[in-house]
């Protein structure tokens, strides 16, 4: 079992590292008359069998994290595996890249070669075989055990200097992609290294950086080392993280390219939202990779289901995949490339039901003043009636309360009316409306009549106007009424398949309004409304034509 990080660190870190003994650190620590006076890039001149390393540092101007005053502990092949025409290839490969821009930690060079071979401060290898485990200073972590870096066979061991400590190895470190690294590396995942790629910000580390000289009272780093940062990941889950355990589903490019065909007509919104364009593009995006993150850390049955990032409890029908690795789960038909923080499985074939992940059910609780916007022809303010714990209808009735809605007066029939969030276009939605009655809130209630009631809906249309209240025809009498059954918790399809034809997903702007207003044309019905709950509701086949 691997160990607990072990630092033998000299000067000001060698008092807070705790886990070496004491023996260990009087014969590694500050002032140890074993350690030479030379520095790591001294010595490293001073070997012959290291003059292609040392070339490839002088190639890319590598010396001064060698010559300095900051400790590193540096893996050096020897030249029988480093050699001179790789050496060649890789400077090529550097100067490519630089003459393209790229950043020197993006540089593979760098990242990939030198920084895979150095880990900040002082590592030593521990006489009882223990693994000592190491940052390396490209992020990645390596394990010193049995005489090997992670698995390469150490030529030389704890050659301490003024710097550091140097090991020889015979090989060159193995380099792991992590998640968020692979996707770059197979030429199937363009699209979505693309659109990670977008969201790509650089946040300077002082910590890691190196120093140089100070002017006009600032210091001037001689090689600046920087922390990315995507904002994809703190939405979506830390897939660039060492230090985590991720599985993601990934589309290839034919897949992406078909997803988004299929999901863009979903995120049509109206020419006067802001950046237009641009939303419709992140949200398309977002709608496939959502659901695709899973951090392995903490999946309470692997084999049952697995939730992803996106997952939450109080909405627990979405963002959870079932039987994973059966036929048809979501890890069963994927090909999977292991990474250095979880693994990645290739679809080109995609299981995720987007009806699992953004394709959701909308239920506005009719008490949430919230998505209130009216009330008209009532009294004021409104009833929030509660449904006690001994009441027959107790649990039947949506969160056990109900807004009661109260005419001004006998010659008036009252409305409310309610905004819908995050409402998709071109989407089928059966769109229902849930009433309780007056026995939920007090079993002694008197007004056992039902409910005549009509609906009407606003929604933007392309150019943006509101337009006006939409009259809803019952589906069921071919009307433009409904009734509802007395004394019982009663669910009311107002539409079926309903499609509007602009979206408002991820809108802070309300565009959606449904009205409900009392209906009451004889005495045989009561005029108070008591509703529950409103819920749109994707429909089961959403190709079909609608709004009929």
């Amino acid at each position: 079992m691997k160990k607990a990080i072990i630092k033998c660190v000299w000067a000001v870190l060698l008092p807070l590292v705790t886990s070496c003994s004491d023996e260990w650190d009087e014969h590694y620590g500050q002032g140890n008359p074993m350690a030479s006076d030379e520095s790591l890039w001294q010595a490293l001149k001073e070997r012959p069998e290291l003059s292609n390393f040392v070339r490839l540092v002088e190639n890319v101007g590598y010396e001064y994290y060698f010559e300095g005053d900051r400790m590193f502990t540096l893996f050096a092949p020897t030249n029988d595996y480093l050699t001179a025409d790789a050496v060649d290839s890789l400077t090529e490969v550097y100067n490519t890249q630089k003459n393209n821009r790229v950043k020197n930690n993006d540089n593979t060079v760098v990242k990939q070669v030198l920084q895979n071979h150095m880990a900040m401060y002082n590592y030593t290898a521990i006489p009882s075989g223990d693994s000592v485990q190491m940052m390396m200073l490209n992020g990645k972590y390596s394990y010193l055990a049995d005489g090997a870096v992670n698995g390469v066979k150490c030529l030389t061991s704890n050659e301490l200097y003024r710097n550091g400590v140097l090991f020889t190895v015979d090989g060159r470190l193995p380099y792991f992609a992590n998640v968020s690294e692979y996707f770059s590396t197979d030429a199937d995942l363009d699209s979505i290294a693309s659109f990670f790629s977008r969201y790509n910000v650089y946040e300077f580390d002082p910590s890691r950086s190196v120093p140089g000289e100070i002017v006009d009272g600032k210091t001037v780093y001689l090689d600046s080392v920087m922390n990315l940062k995507n904002v994809m990941f703190d939405e979506l889950g830390y897939i660039n993280r060492e230090d985590s355990a991720y599985w993601m589903v990934v589309p290839t490019d034919r897949q992406w390219r078909s997803l988004y065909e299929e999901y863009k007509a979903y995120f049509n919104y109206d020419n006067t939202t802001a950046k237009r364009d641009s939303m419709e593009n992140v949200m398309t995006h977002k709608a496939i990779i959502q659901g695709t993150i899973f951090n392995m850390n903490i999946q309470p049955s692997l084999n049952d289901s697995v939730i992803s990032t996106n997952y939450n409890e109080s909405n627990y029908r979405y963002y959870k995949c079932l039987r994973p690795f059966d036929q048809g789960g979501v890890f069963a038909e994927a090909r999977n490339v292991t990474c250095s923080n979880g693994k990645v499985f290739i679809a080109d074939d995609w299981v995720i039901d987007k009806r699992t992940t953004f394709f959701q059910e909308i239920k506005i609780e009719a008490e949430n003043a919230y998505y209130r916007d009216s009330v008209a022809k009532c009294k004021e303010p409104v009833i929030t009636c509660a449904v006690p714990a001994g009441n027959p209808l107790y649990g039947q009735v949506s969160g056990n309360a109900f807004v009661q809605v109260e005419p001004r007066n006998t010659a008036v029939t009252p409305l409310i009316r309610y905004t819908i969030p995050s409402v998709l276009s071109n989407i089928g939605y059966d769109i229902y409306a849930v009433f309780a009655p007056a026995i939920a809130a007090d079993t002694l209630a008197t007004d056992t009549l039902p409910l005549k009631v009509k609906f009407s809906l606003k929604y933007n249309d392309q150019d943006g106007k509101q337009v006006n209240d939409i009259k809803m025809k019952n589906p069921i009498s071919g009307t433009y009424s409904y009734e509802t059954v007395p004394n019982v918790v009663d669910t009311i399809l107002v539409a079926s398949d309903y499609k509007i034809p602009t979206c408002s997903y991820g809108l802070s702007e309300p565009q959606v309004r449904l009205t409900v207003e009392s209906d009451r044309s004889t005495s045989k019905y009561t005029r108070i409304l008591r509703l529950d709950c409103i819920i749109f509701k994707p429909h089961e086949n959403d190709n079909n034509d609608s709004n009929e």
